[in-house]
């Protein structure tokens, strides 16, 4: 069964720019049309998040308007491959003069039997966090995303997909020789987004990063190290009312907190804790 989402709801998803590839429409005389999407993930810069990416595909689905509704076209539906410089290409039937709205996730496959991290739901056009999946200091939990308006007749459109997280790095100038695993619980967080509506839902939780192995992280400047880092979700705009606790275990455990910390999409936060405080 086809859904259809509100088109007052989705004219703010048709704000991004694409590159579209020249046309002219009346030298096109046919009514199903192929399209070439050129797809690539933005360029970190600074202050935002870590250009260390591992994303492996990009899951998609296409809405098609029809007047004052969008509808869910399930047979364009699906994923495709991101190459190892961050690109990726597939091609979409689309029928002439016809205006879609495409949804692009990259983020990584799961492994084995592992769930998803990140759970699509073309109907509402949201995505959620899989907050049972979550494991701190884990490079593979980044996402990217875009919502591309695009017309049935133009033969290609590239699309740049932007950063969907926030990263929170919890650091200190003395961690403890003989640490070994790490993890955060942050309160008071989004955990899903959605498409349609360009930012976070208004749904809060409290999520648990499940421990890792903090013996490898990096050092982020001189002298100052990463006890545990996230990736979670956060509005386009600064939110400050969240809360980072931190569980560092070895031979001792230590429990940090830190209250008012500071959240916003695709940039990161840098959270400093002093052992024993």
């Amino acid at each position: 069964m086809n859904t259809t989402i509100s088109l007052s709801k989705a004219c703010a998803a048709l704000a991004l720019v694409l590159s579209f590839t020249a046309c002219s429409w009346d030298e096109i005389d046919t009514t199903q049309l192929e399209c070439a999407v050129n797809i690539t993930l933005a360029e970190p810069s600074s202050g935002v998040t870590d250009s260390d990416v591992q994303v492996d595909r990009v899951r998609y689905f296409v809405y098609e308007s029809t007047g004052k509704t969008w509808t869910l076209r399930d047979e364009m539906t699906g994923e495709t491959t991101i190459r190892p410089d961050g690109t990726a290409d597939l091609k979409l039937s689309l029928t002439n003069e016809n205006l879609y709205s495409i949804i692009f996730w990259a983020d990584c496959r799961p492994q084995g039997s592992e769930e998803e991290r990140f759970i699509l739901d073309p109907e509402s056009a949201t995505v959620t966090m899989n907050t049972t999946r979550c494991v701190a200091n884990d490079p593979r939990s980044d996402a990217f995303f875009a919502v591309s308006p695009v017309r049935g007749g133009v033969p290609g459109v590239s699309v740049i997909l932007w950063h969907a997280l926030a990263k929170v790095n919890v650091m200190t100038k003395a961690l403890p020789v003989d640490a070994e695993t790490c993890g955060i619980t942050m309160s008071n967080v989004p955990v899903a987004f959605n498409f349609m509506s360009y930012d976070v839902t208004s749904e809060r939780s409290e999520v648990s990063f499940a421990s890792s192995s903090c013996s490898a992280l990096p050092q982020l400047v001189s002298g100052m190290d990463t006890m545990a880092y996230a990736y979670l979700f956060a509005p386009a705009d600064k939110m400050k009312d969240s809360a980072v606790s931190v569980t560092l275990s070895g031979s001792s455990t230590y429990t940090l907190r830190k209250e008012n910390v500071p959240l916003q999409r695709n940039r990161k936060t840098d959270v400093e804790c002093t052992i024993g405080q």
